[in-house]
């Protein structure tokens, strides 16, 4: 085998996330040779291939300096990839299988060594075993709460059962389960509270076309028929709206001492993501957010804050694909710190408390996708921070 696949054989081990700290040493060392050029290259390609949106200007410096050291280590006679440009946003850790921007950027300023390697690539073996780990279960098990009192196990349910309860269940063509609410017949509407568990995100489409997504552990009732002069439903956790739009039938949503009310729009509520506060954030369309005697019309783009002590009403502006990444499975950060980090991976795994020995300085920024096993995604935050994490009877430890 020439040295060349040899090497290429470690960098694809690396992006697998699998590669020994022998076989990383050996790369690093490989790295600060003058005929390293192919590894430059596939590095520049690989970043350029990351998944990107909005981003700080100051990632485009960062590729800039990628650039100016190839270059630099090439003598300028070979121009290995064309100049990089973000046009979307640089994720520091996405996707969990190929921190390539790291990569990039640590070559950027001709330190990609032996630290790198530690904190990427420590032996894994024994850090959290299997009995201590917090596993998501394999498949949906979001449940009904019926009005006489029955619950039923959505992924158990015969479907000509659930079909008799007002429940019709679809298979979208990319394999999501929709779970569609039947009108009732006249005179014969029920209220249900539909449930999704942790480590599960559901949707369902109401009585009048409304998709709804519910985040884990959140729960939304409402009614098989809606009246003649409003759609009302009441939320707990965390919901994403897309509402049909209907002048004469307003939307309104109940969010503990929270209303939103709507005509036809896009927006995130949410009342587990800080204490005392709903949150409310508009993607397309306007909401008018009450809470007591308060109200404020928001626009695209903010986020209305509501304590429910005070009734005092607040607002800012968001990067709304922050707030709503959960629909598409990841979580985001930009610049978070450990303690908000765990509160958004505790909305989706069954946590029963973290604890954090010391903190540090370390802020958290990019996009990682939801994982079945906490250890996995536990071992991608070591990778690229001062910390190290334990799970011991269902409660995070952490320690640096």
């Amino acid at each position: 085998m020439k040295a060349n696949e040899g090497f290429n054989a470690i960098f694809n081990k690396y992006l697998e996330g699998v590669a020994t700290q022998q076989e990383l040493q050996l790369l690093m060392d490989y790295f600060q040779q003058k005929d390293c050029i192919g590894f430059s290259k596939r590095i520049l390609e690989e970043f350029s291939k990351e998944e990107l949106d909005e981003y700080p200007s100051h990632y485009q410096a960062i590729a800039d300096r990628v650039q100016v050291r190839l270059d630099h280590l090439h003598g300028n006679s070979v121009n290995c990839n064309p100049k990089i440009s973000l046009k979307r946003s640089f994720n520091l850790f996405t996707l969990l299988k190929k921190p390539i921007a790291v990569a990039a950027t640590v070559l950027a300023f001709g330190i990609f060594s032996t630290y790198l390697i530690h904190k990427n690539y420590e032996a894994d073996h024994g850090k959290h075993s299997a009995l201590e780990d917090v596993i998501l279960p394999s498949h949906n098990e979001a449940c009904i709460l019926f009005e006489d009192g029955v619950t039923y196990s959505l992924s158990d349910l015969d479907a000509k059962l659930l079909a008799k309860r007002g429940i019709q269940v679809t298979v979208t063509t990319e394999g999501d389960t929709v779970f569609n609410i039947i009108e009732a017949p006249l005179g014969l509407e029920q209220r249900q509270k539909f449930c999704s568990p942790k480590g599960s995100m559901s949707r369902l489409v109401l009585v009048d076309g409304t998709q709804v997504w519910l985040n884990s552990g959140s729960t939304i009732s409402y009614p098989t028929r809606f009246t003649e002069s409003n759609r009302e439903v009441t939320i707990d956790g965390e919901v994403y709206f897309d509402v049909t739009h209907n002048a004469l039938k307003p939307f309104v949503v109940t969010a503990k001492s929270t209303q939103v009310n709507v005509l036809g729009t896009k927006f995130n509520v949410a009342t587990n993501l800080a204490n005392d506060n709903v949150l409310t954030t508009l993607v397309e369309g306007s909401v008018e957010v009450k809470v007591r005697r308060n109200k404020l019309l928001i626009n695209p783009g903010t986020q209305a804050i509501t304590n429910q002590k005070t009734g005092i009403i607040s607002s800012q502006y968001v990067h709304v694909h922050d707030v709503i990444a959960w629909k598409d499975g990841k979580f985001k950060f930009r610049e978070d710190d450990i303690y908000t980090v765990l509160e958004k991976i505790q909305t989706w795994y069954n946590i029963k408390d973290y604890q954090i020995e010391e903190s540090t300085h370390d802020r958290f920024s990019g996009t990682i996708v939801r994982t079945k096993k906490l250890s996995d995604l536990l071992n991608q935050l070591e990778k690229i921070s001062n910390y190290r994490f334990n799970i011991r009877e269902g409660r995070v430890y952490v320690m640096r």
